[in-house]
């Protein structure tokens, strides 16, 4: 693709760069804040639940706090979920090795899709767009 001004090159240099200081859980948290997010607001139980996934990964809640604080770093980067889309394509191949992750953060995007009791369209979007992206 080629980039015509600077204000693209920095965009794509944001959207598309792999955190090599991360890690699987930090992209799994980044996948999960996506799909809570997609509704403008991730609420209380949609926290519990991510906070629940990782730590049941084995990370401590010191490890989940700058996990998360990392994260939230990076999607204050990226405004449009075509960012996003674009990031989470360019990095799934570093961090997902297998098909059992692919689907395993598949169903964790239900459990946080489930953690309020009430699924957004911009959710579902979210999140059948997001599978098709690690199943397809």
């Amino acid at each position: 693709m080629y980039i015509r001004d600077s204000e693209q090159k920095k965009l794509k240099m944001v959207t598309l760069t792999l955190e090599l200081d991360w890690t699987y859980e930090h992209f799994l948290t980044y996948i999960l804040f996506v799909v809570a997010s997609a509704d403008l607001s991730v609420d209380h139980d949609e926290l519990i639940e991510i906070k629940t996934i990782l730590t049941t990964e084995g990370i401590s809640e010191e490890e989940y706090s700058k996990i998360k604080d990392e994260v939230l770093s990076k999607l204050a980067l990226q405004s449009t979920l075509r960012q996003k889309e674009t990031f989470i394509k360019s990095n799934k191949d570093y961090f997902l090795d297998c098909e059992e992750k692919k689907e395993q953060i598949v169903s964790s995007i239900e459990d946080v899709i489930a953690a309020d009791l009430s699924v957004d369209e911009n959710e579902f979007i979210t999140y059948r767009t997001i599978k098709a992206i690690l199943l397809g």
